[in-house]
């Protein structure tokens, strides 16, 4: 089962960079490296749900999708954009931040000091 999911994962790395990497360089390799680790992470995940039990893989692979395509992006845009290319990733930061704010607060309530009983 593992072997299958690096097989797929090395393919998918070996003809991206086959066709990514004469026109883009490094920037093409390291594209590659992130189709290639994408393709690893969904087989391995689909693999993995038939020995152990199932889990919500929609919000999984959505959330790996948009941080490889902000990635890869973010490597080929980057240079043109100048200082708006970060803007991307502090947009990201903060919706990550509104839509775990629960979670963040919780969090934050564990870390509060005890108060002892006198």
């Amino acid at each position: 089962m593992v072997i299958l999911a690096f097989a797929a994962g090395l393919l998918t790395t070996l003809l991206a960079g086959a066709l990514l990497v004469p026109s883009c360089g490094a920037t093409g390799a390291a594209v590659s490296q992130l189709l290639g680790f994408l393709v690893y992470f969904v087989v391995r995940t689909e693999l993995g749900m038939r020995v152990w039990r199932p889990l919500p893989r929609r919000a999984l692979y959505l959330n790996a999708v948009l941080l490889s395509l902000l990635a890869a992006g973010h490597a080929f845009f980057a240079p043109r954009l100048g200082p708006l290319a970060p803007l991307a990733w502090w947009v990201l930061l903060a919706a990550v931040l509104y839509v775990c704010r629960p979670s963040l607060w919780a969090a934050f309530r564990l870390l509060r000091p005890v108060q002892q009983q006198h």
